[in-house]
């Protein structure tokens, strides 16, 4: 609501909005009907009449004065507009040129509603819409006719006229009649135009009916619209970043930034189009990133993306785009009967870290003890041999390899690394170990190499607990294999009571060692 005074004859007067751009439309429309109502001549028209009246008066010389309504038909070409186009404003421009007041603290509303019933300029009074047909079904009650019932529907806040002033005469009065015009061209609601009436004034013993000019004046009426039927740009729509996977489980993407000079704000929609299980549309969005989560590991997945304005204008989707996730990263592999220059190698697979059977492998040594050069930070071939340069297979491909060529004595750690369909690989997964036989027989609990077990042994012994790197760098000459006196191919604990038991000349352990 706006309130008027003599230094603001009118507030909410508007300039006409600028042309708008290319990817909409405006209009002006004239009437194709206008008439004011008469409450004290009720079977009079006015149809012909240059002027538009409405307000009352109360010192009328009838029991509820004298009441002025105004009816004001367009019609919606649809040459002009395109039916069911969403419309960004709409707005109806009367020109007043007396407000019919004459000073003090007067004031009137004019509101607006849709007419919901046909009617014809030339026969329309305040007791018909036409020459048979009265305004209602029914309506005996005089004072329901005029346009004033519920076959009129309301729309937004009234306009406020104020106190007139001179300086004041000759302006345009704006009604903001977006909502109504929409339910017109978006929604199909039946067009038969507007209806001004005033039910709210502060009267001091005067008139208050305004005086607008009507489409016969030559200062028509006219009703100003523009709409938006046009989806952002660009269009069709693009990624500004590919899909591409960010995880084994997950896939992210960032459409291109859609622009709109009339409805915003943009909304956004990725679309899966298909490829693994998992996938998952995004709904409309506010940001223009995607992340889609939950999928399988290294496995395609395709998607589109989509914009729509506020006004629900919907751009075309993208051309399709495809991306893989990344592969698990392997579980460390089994190794397996070691000998001296030889031990065997599989790949070892169980949830969480399964990857399909087309992934590829490669496998490296990453680690040797003692020191072996020629192994160390190789790639394992399938014959069995080293490469600087990975051999990508699948896990059926690789199957049991026989490594060879090692050292004796020597702890060989082997680790894996996949790669998915786009060549993206992991990191490398856990390394396994394991030892070589050594190259000389041993003798249980003998730790200098002396032949025999004797106290002597003791203090090596406790420092082979320590593990080989801690036990070589203080006993170097001394033979950290002999420390594992239960034969179970490591040196723990377990072993103290078998190296006592050796001590006293019962080494329980008679066999071949197996190195740890």
């Amino acid at each position: 609501m706006v309130h008027i005074t003599k230094h603001a004859w009118i507030a909410g007067i508007v300039g006409l909005v600028a042309v708008a751009a290319a990817m909409g439309g405006t209009t002006t429309l004239y009437p194709t009907g206008d008439a004011y109502l008469n409450y004290d001549s009720p079977n009079a028209n006015y149809g012909s009449n240059s002027t538009l009246k409405v307000g009352w008066d109360e010192d009328a010389e009838t029991e509820d004065g004298e009441i002025r309504n105004t009816v004001i038909q367009f019609y919606l070409d649809p040459t002009q507009i395109p039916p069911g186009a969403p419309i960004v404003v709409a707005r109806l421009y009367v020109y007043c040129y007396s407000d019919g007041q004459s000073g003090g603290d007067q004031y009137m509303e004019i509101q607006y509603g849709y007419l919901e019933l046909p009617w014809h300029e030339a026969e329309v009074t305040w007791n018909h819409r036409d020459e048979a047909l009265g305004w209602w079904w029914t309506g005996d009650d005089e004072t329901e006719r005029g346009g004033l019932s519920d076959k009129v529907e309301d729309a937004n806040s009234p306009t406020t006229l104020g106190q007139y002033g001179e300086q004041h005469e000759d302006s345009w009065v704006c009604f903001d009649v977006t909502d109504t015009v929409a339910e017109w061209v978006e929604n199909g609601v039946p067009n038969y135009g507007f209806l001004l009436w005033s039910e709210d004034a502060t009267l001091d013993g005067t008139r208050v009916i305004a005086d607008f000019r009507a489409r016969e004046s030559g200062v028509q009426p006219y009703l100003y619209i523009e709409w938006d039927n046009t989806p952002p740009t660009p269009n069709p729509m693009s990624f500004s970043v590919l899909p591409h996977g960010i995880s084994p489980s997950a896939i992210a993407m960032t459409a291109t930034l859609a622009t709109d000079t009339q409805s915003l704000p943009v909304s956004y929609y990725f679309h899966f189009v298909g490829g693994g299980p998992g996938g998952s549309d995004s709904g409309w969005q506010a940001g223009r990133d995607y992340t889609d989560d939950g999928l399988a590991p290294n496995t395609q997945y395709t998607y589109q993306v989509r914009a729509k304005d506020a006004r629900e204008n919907v751009t075309a989707y993208s051309p399709e785009a495809s991306a893989y996730t990344w592969a698990n990263v392997p579980m460390a592999p089994m190794l397996w009967g070691a000998t001296q220059t030889t031990m065997k190698l599989a790949m070892n697979e169980m949830p969480p870290y399964e990857n399909p059977p087309y992934t590829l492998h490669a496998i490296r040594c990453i680690a040797t003890l003692p020191p072996d050069p020629a192994w160390l930070n190789q790639y394992l071939t399938r014959p069995g041999g080293h490469s600087p340069v990975e051999e990508w297979r699948t896990r059926a491909d690789w199957g049991t390899v026989l490594v060879q060529g090692l050292k004796a004595g020597t702890r060989y750690t082997f680790a894996i690394k996949a790669r998915n369909q786009q060549n993206v690989e992991t990191v490398f997964g856990p390394g396994a170990s394991m030892w070589t036989q050594p190259a000389v027989a041993v003798v249980w609990g003998d730790m200098n190499g002396d032949g025999a077990v004797t106290f002597a042994d003791i203090d090596p012994f406790v420092a082979a607990l320590a593990g080989y790197e801690a036990f070589a760098a203080t006993h170097p000459a001394d033979n950290w294999f002999a420390a594992d006196c239960n034969c179970d191919g490591a040196v723990t604990f377990a072993d103290i009571d078998a190296f006592v038991a050796c001590l006293g000349g019962h080494c329980p352990c008679q066999a071949a060692p197996t190195a740890p």
